[in-house]
């Protein structure tokens, strides 16, 4: 089964050929078969990884791809998108004021915005020190999913997304559901965020204990500085 953002893409990538078409006058207008064509989205059904498949890859990515675990620890402790992890700026990160910067050409809404390093993030960005030099960006990840046991396909198939809306239903639960809150933090708007979290059942506090107990391997016996 082909997952629907997958069909997204493809139809994105055709309106744009016959646009260009169009634009070249190779075809009419009238011709172009794309022209009211909307994406079509089977559900909007939030998966999220339990805290056991957490602490899986966030270990794997430490054993597999060091260099990349605080990529790992963006996504699933910020809720960053793939897109905004591999654009960071060199001085994004600010340990001092504790934020990240995510330029306006990284966002998926074109407006700049900071989202806050919380204890847990900060000791897997002093542990594993992000590399500006994010090449292969997409192999690197699939090698953890992979070596963690997660497919491209199947019941262990990969979702997209799946560590943005983990960490946000997280961060949800966390702060007694403040929409307000969490959309300043992942970059949404409250009502988006209302439409896709509201009915999904919430971690419960020990979940969201456990979840933000993971850390880095070799400093998992020092206590996090408050």
């Amino acid at each position: 089964t082909v997952h629907p953002n997958t069909l997204d893409n493809i139809r994105i990538g055709l309106s744009r050929f016959f646009k260009f078409c169009v634009q070249e006058k190779y075809i009419k207008a009238s011709e172009n078969p794309m022209i009211g064509l909307e994406p079509h989205r089977e559900s909007s059904e939030i998966h999220t990884l339990t805290v056991e498949q957490t602490r899986k890859l966030l270990r794997t990515a430490e054993n597999v791809d060091p260099d990349f675990a605080g990529i790992w620890a963006l996504l699933l402790f910020a809720g960053l998108r793939p897109t905004e992890t591999s654009r960071l700026a060199t001085d994004a990160i600010n340990f001092e004021r504790k934020t990240i910067k995510i330029g306006k050409s990284s966002t998926k809404t074109k407006r700049p915005r900071y989202v806050t390093i919380n204890e847990t993030l900060e000791k897997w960005l002093q542990t594993y020190p992000i590399k500006y030099n994010n090449h292969s960006y997409r192999h690197r990840t699939e090698k953890v999913r992979e070596a963690a046991g997660f497919t491209t396909s199947g019941k262990n198939g990969w979702i997209p997304d799946i560590t943005r809306h983990t960490c946000a239903t997280m961060i949800l639960a966390r702060n007694k559901g403040d929409y307000l809150l969490c959309a300043r933090e992942l970059g949404n708007s409250e009502s988006v965020l209302r439409k896709h979290y509201e009915a999904f059942d919430r971690p419960s506090e020990k979940e969201v204990q456990e979840y933000f107990g993971i850390l880095p391997e070799p400093e998992k016996s020092k206590p996090i500085n408050k």
